[in-house]
């Protein structure tokens, strides 16, 4: 029965198993068990086995999910067998089946988000469950409910509820509100049958006091009811068969203590001990709340969040979502002693701002199992605790049971005094007893965070029993000096050790000793370890193997990864990614190879090692087949030869960064290269330029450039066909990127181009380049302040030019031009023919900008017979910002319309001409005339200048057929203006930057 229930639930649903244990419990599907955990034991053996049997898919700690074809066999079989008989409807219901009986059916499911109203007086005699699911609050009457006499289980979500919603329902077991907003509940203490009633996440501020008259309710469930401020003093006393109480996520909800005056008349938390039956609860209260000399009744479950910020509790919600499984405790302050009745079955503890407590166990007494269930330990800011278990001054028995066994999560954090984790003094001098007294069998996480004083983590006798540990986290522990001591003890095998992170802890001097063997490591992350000498020990380094991940950053004394010897055999043919950074010391990673190949490595980035010479030897280097990124920057001696030569080459580098390497000119890097940086290349040798050696192949199978400096770039003939993102910046000699004339095979996939603070250059694009760029998308050019133009322009006349190829940019639709002082206009006219797929352009504080899009000296003294008309469908934001000197957007005799415009920003344009405007067909205009008419315009100014007109008329919020988001004008200036707008309904958001007499004057 539990596998066709699941078939209740929507498609893809994760189904929450608690749901289905209270639905199990209210249609009596395991007669004879005596209380909901048991049943809740059968629910979850049911689950293992249809999870076993491939029925239903693991998602989570406590969820299932049933996969479609599986649910489709579920609803046939409850659709077609009388004895079931179910109704669902997995998707959204838009109307209420009018013309179909509800007679035979035992159980209905509907998603009911677009019903508008609740049919009436439905004759269901034979239903047993219902669950309607939504995501809009609609009315529930009892009109609705009055034809299901034999109701049991009723599940609303995202319901309004009236006050006699369930009155005749007086059947019912199992009643689930969840996000429902209550207007008067009090008639459910009529429900005498009710054994289940959750509130959850619903709107209820205060619990009414018939409540109390369900005799029979074994469980209330009111997690996340953020509104409740209020339960009825002594209403939990007289649910006296209540077995399962959840009080999670009431944030303020308020309780009785000393302090509280009689007439308020709120619960006190020492009604909870008054049960007999009571063996789940969930609870999250301050330490205030706690009653002098209250302890907590032994349970069987339990979430018990005492003295938390109430910030910290949602952070904490899905622990709590597993309340009915778990054993979890959270103790914040001082009053660890009301809780001391749940510490022995404790799976998970969690234990904050602690004080005078020195140690976790301050004593053992002879054959106690002591925290032998605990599985997750925390501890954080316990200023007084200087160690977690403390055994010297106990005489331990030999059958003793370890301590800690189960615990498999282990974090402590920002405990100033702890100086180890387990005091081990005395420990040593009873090894005649039990080897291990204290176990970590089952560790498998460890988190340890600013804890300055400690000065290593396990001794060898503790180490010996982490062959689980999986994952170590070490932070900002600046006395720290080794994880586990040295001994004579060998071979300490830590096999299932995959993750390691160490940062900020500045007394470590090297990795771990020679006795550890770390087979499975597959991530090491070393940072801020100022005097660390060596990462790995050879010995060490042999059980590698499966190093995938190596990062070592700001380990100012680092001089080997790993220290070089005679005889080794490390061979890392695993590792795929290496960076390092900020190691002064180190002048090569050769140490790593020790003579083997890293065949697997796909990902190296070094930057900031100032000594660093060289990456490789030329035989480790040409011994990387799938070296595929290579980011080399801040590197001041990295030499352009021998083995990095080879590397640069490689036929797999695809993505190279070259930044601030000044020894490194002249070098060679691969042509097949598809993401190429050149940033900050000051210094420079000679006056060569990139050019392709002479392999005596042809052009177009040429598969190397040279790098001899940064002053000229890519003059010859070369193939880049795989390039598909070139980076210039902080070059500050390079004058020109590409030189015409030129022979160019292809740029052919080349799809952003970026260009920033390269001082000296003239412009960006050749014509001939400009002509070969078909799948350029981006282009942005930054602090450039000699850049005259973005494309050269063409060596012959305008009366030559005729014959010449259009430039056509197919598939650029970003162009952003920033702080490039010099330039005088963006691109000639023909260009805007040629770019049909852009999409947004933004200029933006160039000072001697006067046109956008360029006219020739003829045309800016003649007259055109004809307006020219040019589009550019896609353009949906056009931003032109602090410029100056801006005359004009668009020549004289030229129409620029602009049908998908979206966003206009025109400020710090004092002298522009161009007149914007918007048609009835919502399409923007953009001209320049020759001769200006003010009265044509609805923007007036000052002699000074005009920034931006709309014709009068226009309808300039319907512009912009997808609304205009943000219509800016600014005038740099004292002068007056006067501003009109009509019909301009549609504007969202309108930005004036200037003096304005008046704002919204009413036109007649």
């Amino acid at each position: 029965m539990c596998f066709l229930l699941c078939s209740l639930f929507p498609e893809d649903y994760e189904i929450y198993v608690e749901e289905l244990v209270r639905y199990a419990w209210g249609l009596e599907l395991y007669k004879g068990m005596g209380s909901i955990e048991a049943v809740r034991s059968e629910v979850l053996a049911a689950m293992d086995i249809l999870r076993n049997s491939c029925l239903l898919l693991n998602c989570g700690e406590r969820h299932v999910k049933m996969h479609d074809l599986v649910r489709d066999f579920a609803l046939w079989i409850a659709s077609n067998r009388t004895e079931f008989s179910f109704m669902i409807k997995s998707e959204v219901v838009e109307l209420w089946p009018k013309d179909e009986s509800f007679e035979p059916y035992k159980a209905v499911s509907f998603k009911t988000s677009r019903i508008v109203e609740l049919p009436k007086g439905l004759l269901c005699p034979n239903l047993k469950i219902l669950v309607l699911g939504g995501d809009k609050k609609m009315t529930t009457s009892s009109e609705f409910f009055e034809g299901m006499t034999a109701l049991k289980v009723c599940a609303l979500n995202s319901r309004l509820i009236s006050p006699d919603a369930f009155q005749f329902q007086t059947n019912l077991t199992t009643l689930h509100l969840e996000s429902c907003k209550l207007l008067d509940i009090s008639v459910l203490g009529q429900l005498k049958k009710l054994e289940v009633l959750s509130f959850s996440c619903s709107d209820i501020k205060e619990l009414p006091e018939e409540i109390g008259d369900l005799d029979n309710l074994k469980l209330l469930d009111l997690s996340y009811c953020e509104e409740l401020q209020r339960i009825p003093s002594q209403l939990i006393r007289r649910l006296s068969k209540l077995e399962e109480l959840y009080l999670h996520g009431c944030q303020l909800l308020k309780w009785a203590t000393e302090s509280t005056v009689r007439e308020e008349r709120f619960a006190s938390l020492s009604e909870l001990n008054s049960f007999s039956n009571l063996i789940v609860l969930s609870l999250e209260v301050s330490s205030e709340d706690i009653p002098r000399d209250f302890v907590f009744c032994k349970l069987q479950r339990f979430y018990v969040c005492v003295g938390f910020d109430f910030s910290d509790f949602y952070g904490l919600k899905m622990d709590s979502e597993i309340c009915p499984f778990s054993r979890s405790l959270k103790i914040g302050g001082s009053i660890i002693e009301a809780c001391k009745q749940l510490f022995k079955d404790t799976e998970s503890l969690n234990l904050k701002d602690m004080v005078g407590y020195p140690n976790l166990v301050p004593s053992l007494e002879s054959g106690q199992v002591v925290f032998s269930k605990l599985t997750s330990l925390g501890i954080e800011s316990c200023e007084h605790m200087k160690c977690l278990i403390d055994t010297t001054k106990q005489q331990v028995l030999t059958n003793a049971i370890p301590i800690l066994q189960s615990l498999e999560r282990l974090e402590v954090k920002s405990c100033d005094e702890m100086q180890v984790l387990f005091q081990i003094a005395e420990l040593r001098s009873i090894q005649q007893g039990p080897r291990r007294h204290v176990s970590l069998q089952s560790l498998k996480v460890v988190t340890i965070h600013n804890c300055n004083k400690l000065r290593h983590l396990f001794p060898t006798y503790v180490a010996d029993s982490l062959g689980q540990l999986e994952a170590l986290n070490i932070s900002s522990c600046l006395e720290l000096e080794e994880i586990i001591p040295k001994t004579e003890v060998s071979n300490i095998n830590l096999q299932s050790l995959r993750e390691v992170h160490i940062a900020e802890s500045t007394s470590i001097q090297q990795g771990p000793s020679y006795h550890v063997s770390l087979q499975s490591l597959k991530v090491v992350m070393i940072y801020n370890c100022d005097k660390l000498r060596y990462l790995f020990p050879t010995s060490v380094a042999e059980s590698l193997g499966q190093l995938e991940v190596l990062d070592i950053s700001e380990c100012l004394e680092l001089e080997e990864i790993i220290p070089k010897t005679e005889v080794s055999n490390i061979n890392l043919q695993s590792l795929r990614e290496v960076q390092v950074s900020g190691c002064s010391k180190l002048t090569s990673l050769s140490s790593l190879s020790h003579g083997q190949i890293l065949e697997n490595l796909r990902t190296l980035h070094i930057w900031n090692c100032s000594r660093l010479e060289y990456t490789f030897p030329i035989s480790m280097a040409e011994g990387l087949p799938q070296l595929n990124e290579v980011r080399l920057q801040r590197l001041p001696e990295l030499k352009g030869r021998d083995g990095n030569d080879i590397v640069l080459t490689l036929p797999s580098l695809q993505d190279l960064c070259v930044d601030d390497c000044p020894q490194l000119t002249p070098f060679i890097i691969s042509a097949k290269i598809q993401v190429l940086q050149f940033l900050d290349m000051r210094e420079r040798k000679q006056s060569c330029n990139l050019i392709v050696p002479k392999l005596g192949q042809k052009l177009s199978n040429m598969e190397y450039l040279t790098i001899i400096n940064f002053e000229e770039l890519f003059d010859g003939g070369y193939n880049l066909s795989s390039l598909k993102e070139l980076i210039l910046g902080d070059l500050p000699e390079l004058r020109v990127a590409w030189k015409d004339p030129i022979q160019v095979v292809n740029f052919q996939n080349l799809t952003d181009l970026n260009v920033y603070r390269c001082g000296r250059l003239r412009y960006i694009l050749s014509p001939t380049i400009a002509r070969n760029l078909p799948q350029l998308s981006s282009l942005w050019v930054n602090e450039c302040e000699e850049l005259e133009q973005i494309i050269e322009k063409d060596g012959q006349t305008s009366s030559e030019g005729h014959h010449l190829q259009p430039i056509w940019l197919p598939n650029l639709t970003e162009i952003r031009i920033y702080k490039c002082e010099n330039l005088k206009s963006l691109f000639p006219k023909s260009v805007a023919y040629g770019l049909p797929k852009l999409q947004s352009l933004t200029v933006r504080n160039v000072s001697k900008l006067e046109q956008v899009f360029e006219q020739s000296g003829d045309e800016a003294n003649g007259s055109e017979e004809k307006e020219k008309v040019i589009q550019l469908p896609q353009l949906g934001t056009l931003g032109l910002e602090k410029l100056p000197n801006l005359v004009s957007f668009s020549p004289v005799g030229y129409h620029f319309v602009f049908p998908s415009l979206q966003s206009l920003s025109v400020t710090g344009c004092p002298n522009i001409t161009t007149s914007f405007s918007v048609d009835s067909e919502q399409s923007g205009h953009a001209k320049t005339e020759a001769i200006r008419s003010i009265d044509e315009n609805i923007v007036e100014e000052s002699t000074r200048a005009q920034q931006t007109t709309w014709p009068i008329g226009s309808d300039m919020g319907g512009a912009v057929g997808n609304e205009v988001e943000n219509t800016p004008f600014s005038e740099e200036g004292d002068e007056e203006m006067n501003l009109t707008f009509r019909r301009c309904q549609w504007i969202k958001q309108l930005l004036i930057c200037c003096s304005i007499s008046q704002t919204f004057v009413p036109t007649s």
